[in-house]
């Protein structure tokens, strides 16, 4: 009780002081516009600001990576199918990804002269799912995908992200019960992780991430914690009446032997910018390790069609 007291009072004085101190700090504070297209900004002594809650990104998105956090709905055809159910019978060629999710910046500090660069704190929730056609719309697994980053934009042509990421996957109760197994592994990966994006001409990202788990799950990884991703996206402005862009993921898992795993996307956007979040339509392959993580020692190849969303 006598600490709880105690804490309350402080905070009292804290909001007192801090209340008192506001006119003197007005001079030098002032609210208002960092650009048109850009929410109302805090700017302190004409060299600083701060926004909360902006709505563009000061690190891009990776647009063909499978695992980000995004509104995807996909139509697969599996062209190599490692997949099977009991009595070695294999899972449906034509498989439906569908994901929910997206990512969420709650504030950035900036340059007062330059709204567009700075450091941004950002939150990523997503939901990755695995859905079989084959037998009637069965759900093979899922992932659960979580970040916490903050982005620096301290040039034009260059960002760079660090964060908590988290991934727990599941095998669906339909995909046990038609396999005849209870077999779970119970993957999960809990890492911290860093990145770099060059940008140096319009139209052209490129982008190095690498992390290492803390925690792995199954015990049998844990001494095989390091991932690295890299890839690239080029922009093609004019391209059959739109804007085009082909994007190239590429990720290695240490728990995999540094096997490749990689997407190649061609997509067109239908919403606001390249690598700033919108609408986007196209195609995709993709070869490497199965998408849900509970699969990790399995690999299949995919083509596939269909829309991203990212916020």
């Amino acid at each position: 009780m006598v600490l709880r007291t105690c804490r309350i009072l402080t905070a009292a004085v804290v909001l007192v002081t801090a209340a008192a101190a506001l006119p003197a700090a007005a001079p030098f504070l002032s609210w208002e516009s960092a650009e048109p297209d850009l929410p109302d900004s805090l700017i302190i002594g004409d060299t600083l600001g701060f926004m909360p809650f902006p709505d563009a990104v000061l690190f891009p998105h990776f647009l063909a990576d499978p695992l980000y956090p995004r509104f995807k709905l996909l139509i697969a055809d599996t062209r190599q199918n490692s997949l099977e159910y009991h009595e070695g019978e294999p899972v449906g060629d034509t498989k439906y990804f569908l994901n929910m999710g997206g990512k969420k910046s709650f504030f950035r500090l900036f340059p007062a002269s330059d709204p567009e660069l700075g450091l941004q704190g950002e939150i990523g929730f997503g939901f990755n799912s695995m859905v079989d056609t084959y037998r009637g719309t069965d759900f093979i697994g899922w992932d659960g995908v979580m970040h916490l980053a903050v982005a620096l934009r301290p040039y034009d042509w260059l960002a760079l992200q660090a964060g908590r990421y988290h991934l727990s996957s599941h095998r669906a109760d339909e995909y046990l019960d038609n396999s005849g197994s209870m077999a779970v592994r119970g993957f999960v990966r809990d890492s911290y992780g860093w990145a770099v994006m060059l940008l140096p001409t319009e139209g052209l990202r490129c982008y190095y991430k690498e992390d290492e788990a803390y925690f792995q799950r199954p015990s049998d990884i844990r001494d095989y914690p390091r991932k690295i991703q890299a890839g690239f996206e080029l922009d093609n402005n004019d391209f059959l009446g739109g804007v085009w862009t082909l994007a190239v993921d590429t990720v290695f898992y240490q728990e995999n032997d540094w096997q490749l795993s990689y997407n190649v996307a061609l997509v067109r956007h239908l919403g606001p910018e390249k690598g700033q979040g919108g609408v986007r339509i196209g195609a995709a392959l993709y070869n490497g390790r199965v998408p849900i993580a509970d699969f990790f020692e399995q690999r299949e190849v995919y083509l596939s069609i269909g829309g991203w969303i990212d916020s």
